[in-house]
């Protein structure tokens, strides 16, 4: 038996690929290219609507102005029914009650003359004697109550005179009463009196600064149209004796000065004059 070997020749091996060299674009690197989305993003523009004027046209103006006097028109009507409605309530409810009032005399004064036997009285009759009993009795009351009133107010003021005055007992209720009024009269007013008498008043401290200024100004008064002497400017004047005598002995002593000296001439040919 025969065996047969078969080689096969191995496939040859692929050739090594060869180096391809592809260049490759340069390309610009910019900084911060990549940009975040948000900010990328167009931001709408914002609107602000425009503050209102702080004033009014005309056409508002006369508007406004007119609901204005329509309201007011409208609330002094309502104000004028409010007070003649209640003028004309208060009224109503004097005259009933003065009705009453006078009903209540009638049949009191009916009552009365019913006693003495007497019926037929006319109610316009019965009201005329009540009225005038009435009138003249009113009018003592008031005559007494005015006649209190003058000893209470004379009691109060009594201190403001310097008087001394007696009250009355009638008088005390009234001068109680009318006492704290007065006072409060007297503190009200007197700040404003106070103020006015001060404004003639002069503070002791002030007299002689006002006395010196009068002084002055009359003095001023009596230099008016004359003319003013003056002293030539310079060195003050001096006090020294600048008589004969004294020139004469300043220079005997040794004391004289270039003035003394100037004027030693004259002062000695005077006092021969004079015989000395």
């Amino acid at each position: 038996m025969t065996t047969e070997t078969i080689e096969t020749a191995p496939a040859p091996a692929d050739p090594e690929p060869q180096a391809v060299q592809t260049e490759i674009p340069a390309t610009e690197v910019v900084a911060d290219a990549a940009v975040e989305p948000e900010a990328a993003a167009v931001q709408q523009v914002e609107v602000t609507e425009p503050e209102k004027p702080n004033y009014i046209t005309r056409e508002e103006w006369e508007k406004e102005r007119a609901e204005v006097a329509a309201k007011a028109a409208a609330e002094a009507l309502e104000l004028d029914r409010r007070r003649r409605q209640t003028e004309n309530a208060r009224k109503a409810k004097a005259e009933a009650e003065q009705r009453e009032a006078d009903q209540e005399a009638i049949d009191t004064l009916k009552a009365a003359l019913g006693a003495r036997g007497v019926y037929e009285v006319p109610d316009e009759a019965a009201i005329s004697a009540i009225n005038r009993i009435t009138a003249k009795k009113a009018e003592r009351l008031a005559s007494n109550s005015l006649d209190v009133m003058e000893q209470a107010w004379d009691f109060l003021t009594a201190p403001a005179y310097g008087k001394e005055v007696d009250l009355d007992e009638s008088a005390e209720a009234a001068a109680r009463r009318l006492g704290p009024k007065v006072q409060h009269l007297v503190n009200t007013i007197r700040p404003a009196i106070e103020a006015e008498a001060r404004k003639g008043y002069i503070p002791e401290s002030e007299i002689p600064a006002r006395v010196e200024a009068e002084i002055t100004r009359r003095n001023a008064q009596k230099r008016e149209g004359t003319t003013e002497l003056r002293r030539p400017e310079g060195e003050p004047p001096s006090n020294k004796d600048m008589s004969p005598h004294a020139i004469v002995n300043r220079i005997i002593s040794g004391d004289a000065d270039d003035a003394d000296r100037t004027a030693y001439p004259d002062a000695q040919r005077r006092l021969l004059q004079e015989g000395r």
